[in-house]
């Protein structure tokens, strides 16, 4: 099978031009990669707060406190949602603090309410002895000022969304989508909107995979089906490198006689395709061996991929190969230096 480290390494050979950038707001911006890194412009959170409801106290002063061995508190006070503090904790006090809420000064970490109990009008029981630090978010604990809050090439999601809004980013320069063509081949074909004939079958691998590309975030382009001849599909991938940033080809990518695919991209690869070893993707115990090839070269600077014509495997080395491959597209057109991203069989 065709790694995702012999694709990266022909990607490296590819002459890839920056890809162009667009202003989108957050709303638009989802499920987009961003063109360039964004720095904090502040600590974020910009201050530290309670990740619970219940009091915050010294961590020093719960040592010894269990179901067994109670403490005693007492209470100085609470912090209120949407202000500064204006209590200070000192030994031996405890002040009541809502999840969210602003540490107050002195105070080191938060106990659960749920692991308190009342002592009377102006004091605290607690349960469960506490470390420095425990149930607190610190302040620039995702983020410092200055620093790199989201990378060029990262694909926004709701946790970069927000972290956006929390920081007053509302605007990001995103990359225009990748257009990625897809090519079925096969005389067995016909559009899935006709009838076909005895021994004809319809071409549902485009929509399978127009729906992953999407899901990539890139753009489908469909380039239609091809009789198995050699020239035809060459032909096809010749004209789809001049409109596509990326080409699959459906098909013709077995060990039969009338699978093309590899023969016709390594005659069009520059430079010249790698070799292609066979591989099972989703083969059980139970099932023979069906030795599928993919196989993958630059065509005219623009990167190729052929999958199996049989859909669930074609799937399958989509989501092996073909999703990471888009993403380090996207870095490499950042300009930024592309890293092999995980693969997800291992």
């Amino acid at each position: 099978m065709v790694t995702l480290k012999t694709v990266e390494t022909m990607l490296a050979q590819a002459p890839l031009s920056p890809l162009r950038a667009e202003s989108r707001g957050l709303e638009e911006a989802f499920g987009r990669y961003l063109a360039r890194d964004i720095a904090a412009p502040g600590d974020l959170p910009p201050f530290t707060h309670s990740r619970v409801d219940g009091f915050a106290v010294r961590a020093a002063d719960t040592r010894g406190a269990s179901p067994a061995g109670l403490v005693h508190l007492k209470l100085c006070g609470r912090v209120f949602m949407g202000t500064a503090p204006t209590v200070a904790v000192g030994p031996g006090e405890a002040a009541a603090i809502p999840t969210g809420g602003m540490l107050p000064r002195g105070a080191d970490a938060v106990i659960m309410s749920e692991s308190t109990a009342p002592a009377g009008a102006d004091a605290v029981t607690l349960f469960e002895a506490l470390t420095r630090g425990e149930n607190v978010v610190a302040a620039g604990e995702q983020a410092r000022a200055g620093s790199t809050l989201l990378a060029a090439g990262k694909r926004l999601d709701a946790a970069g969304l927000g972290a956006l809004a929390a920081s007053g980013i509302l605007t990001v320069e995103v990359l225009v989508p990748l257009h990625i063509g897809i090519l079925s081949t096969g005389d067995e074909l016909v559009d899935a909107g006709a009838e076909p004939s005895s021994g004809q079958i319809r071409d549902s691998n485009y929509f399978a995979l127009a729906g992953l590309v999407r899901h990539s975030g890139a753009v489908p382009v469909p380039l239609g089906i091809c009789p198995d001849d050699k020239t035809a599909i060459a032909a096809r991938l010749s004209a789809a490198s001049g409109c596509c940033q990326l080409i699959l080809v459906s098909g013709g990518s077995s060990a039969g006689e009338a699978d093309l695919t590899a023969a016709v991209v390594a005659g069009l690869a520059d430079p010249p395709a790698p070799g292609m070893p066979a591989t099972q993707p989703g083969r059980s115990e139970r099932q023979p061996a069906r030795r599928k090839r993919s196989t993958a070269a630059l065509v005219g600077g623009v990167p190729v991929i052929g999958l199996p014509g049989q859909q669930e495997r074609a799937i399958d080395i989509y989501r092996l190969l073909v999703d990471p491959v888009i993403q380090s597209l996207y870095r490499r057109g950042t300009g930024a230096q592309a890293e092999t991203p995980p693969n997800p069989a291992k």
